[in-house]
């Protein structure tokens, strides 16, 4: 059974930093999962 469902996800930043772009994902009941990377600390560009 599926718990969760994402479509075409996108997370930008401050309106400038595409952090995330077109992340599909499908989530079972009783699944874990884990989505790793750069969290942007320390990174900002001005």
């Amino acid at each position: 059974m599926t718990a969760l469902v994402l479509e075409n996800v996108e997370v930008i930043y401050d309106k400038v930093f595409l952090a995330i772009k077109g992340v599909s994902l499908e989530i079972g009941e009783g699944e874990m999962v884990a989505l790793l990377g750069s969290n942007g600390a320390g990174n900002r560009r001005r």
